[in-house]
């Protein structure tokens, strides 16, 4: 089977593409080393061809409006049988994989989009996205997203009755990397934060803009009564409201603001370190959460999730957490009281959570589901 992955950036954690890569006699991955917006450098998967293309474009709600000089050649060079595109399907990069298949009649296409709001911005550009999306969409062989909610949209405008479809994250995580902590890893975690060992500790991690929730997450913290352990709430991330996030922090001692985190390591313990991980996300007319990977690796941590009903949060956490209204402070305090509760009664099962994000999420699930849909286009 002879795949080409187009990506617009190499994912963080590129081992699902490896395991493929091992299994496969041939896959080629194409993507760009362009970091803007990045704290880290990703790295290309090893054991597998790519090549590296500078975008050409510009960006605007998302890296959709660009392309890769040079694209077709590569892909005439590389002679694959499918080519599995990475891009909303009306982005520039999956017009510039349809176009070039249109000329190649007999390499499917597969589209991997994720944004469940297809229709927003401004009028020329909603009617660009329908335009492109039409185009592309129809063009496709199969299709795949992050939630069954994106893919009902593919079919909404035109997606063949006949082509498959996956559920498949496309930034899955190691669940040998995020996994639940050893007494001492905890306590190192903790003391690299500044945290108290024996305190209960609540954590919210993302960017600090409105529609993530911080401010929600604060007036449920900072309304929350003590109870007879102590309760710690920190908040990590960088954004616009950090400084005011900072100010009101001050009025509460059991409050931390605690900054950016670089990823992998300290993100990582951060969920060493946190029993609770609260995604207060709302929906808002242009957003909603995707499938968030900050619930992937808090559920591979042993944490126990509260989130809202946002996006595609309630079927990510499933039985294994708690879900309250969206934008609303006292359901969000219930919610992290009655986790509490659950942490201190020992009624919380972490590895029964951890499961449910394996089965799902990790490398190797999405390695598996990648495979299969590949199998299913071809016909095999």
């Amino acid at each position: 089977m002879r795949v080409v992955v187009v990506t617009g950036t190499f994912v963080a954690d590129p081992l699902h593409l490896e395991l493929v890569a091992d299994r496969l006699d041939f896959l080629s991955v194409y993507g760009t080393t362009d970091t803007r917006g990045l704290d880290f450098v990703p790295t290309p998967p090893s054991g597998c061809r790519y090549r590296k293309f500078s975008r050409r474009g510009w960006i605007s709600r998302g890296p959709v409006w660009w392309s890769f000089p040079g694209l077709g050649d590569a892909l005439d060079e590389d002679r694959p049988e499918i080519v599995h595109v990475v891009s909303e399907p009306w982005g520039f990069l999956a017009l510039q994989v349809c176009r070039w298949a249109r000329s190649h009649p007999d390499v499917k296409i597969v589209i991997h989009g994720c944004d469940r709001i297809w229709w927003h911005g401004s009028s020329l550009e909603r009617a660009m996205r329908r335009f492109a999306a039409r185009r592309t969409v129809r063009a496709a062989d199969a299709f795949a997203a992050e939630s069954i909610e994106a893919i009902e949209r593919a079919r909404e405008v035109g997606l063949p009755p006949s082509a498959p479809t996956a559920q498949i994250h496309t930034n899955p995580r190691d669940e040998s990397f995020f996994a639940p902590p050893a007494p001492l890893e905890r306590r190192s975690s903790r003391a690299r934060l500044g945290l108290d060992e024996t305190a209960l500790v609540v954590g919210f991690l993302g960017r600090l803009i409105p529609e993530k929730g911080p401010l929600v997450f604060l007036a449920a913290a900072t309304s929350l009564e003590s109870s007879g352990r102590e309760v710690v709430f920190v908040i990590a991330g960088d954004g616009p409201l950090r400084p005011y996030l900072a100010s009101l922090a001050e009025s509460d001692p059991r409050v931390r603001v605690l900054g950016s985190l670089s990823y992998p390591d300290e993100v990582r313990d951060f969920y060493r370190a946190i029993d609770v991980f609260v995604i207060p996300s709302y929906t808002t007319a242009v957003s909603e959460e995707q499938s968030p990977r900050t619930v992937i690796e808090a559920m591979m941590s042993g944490c126990l999730v509260v989130g809202t009903t946002c996006g595609a949060i309630p079927s990510m956490v499933g039985e294994f957490g708690l879900i309250s209204a969206e934008h609303d402070a006292q359901a969000l305090r219930v919610a992290i009281s009655s986790a509490l509760e659950r942490i201190s009664d020992n009624s919380f099962r972490p590895l029964d959570a951890r499961r449910h994000a394996i089965d799902r999420y990790s490398a190797g699930a999405t390695a598996a589901l990648l495979e299969s849909l590949w199998k299913q286009t071809l016909g095999e």
